[in-house]
């Protein structure tokens, strides 16, 4: 981005975060960008921020720690405490979990160890 675009949408994400303060918006509720009628993605309140964290400051968003603990306190509970099976038995065998798993790892991996990762990624 040009320092004219990153100012532009600095000031655009200081008014939206204006009125998220105001209005006690949370930061997972959607903001409306969108045409009516247009099925655009959805931007969050936590995205704005984050980005305007990353082009006011001039540095990298906050890495999002709290969702890879989470994620696997969550998978892990998903696993061990209920009886989920797929067509080769107990969930911990289906091979379509094995792939998430190793997705979400990888995805911690990066998030947790971003410096790492900066030499190339597999």
């Amino acid at each position: 981005m040009s320092d004219d675009q990153i100012d532009g949408f600095n000031a655009w994400a200081e008014a939206v975060l204006k009125v998220v303060g105001v209005s006690g918006m949370s930061e997972d509720q959607v903001i409306p960008t969108w045409p009516e009628g247009v099925d655009g993605p959805a931007l969050t309140v936590g995205m704005v921020r984050a980005a305007h964290a990353r082009y006011a400051g001039g540095g990298e968003a906050e890495r999002p720690l709290g969702a890879v603990h989470n994620g696997r306190v969550l998978m892990g509970g998903l696993e061990n405490n209920y009886d989920f099976v797929c067509v080769t038995g107990p969930l911990r065998g289906c091979v379509e979990w094995a792939e998430l798993q190793r997705c979400f790892t990888a995805m911690a991996e990066y998030i947790e160890h971003p410096a790492a990762q900066q030499g190339g990624n597999s």
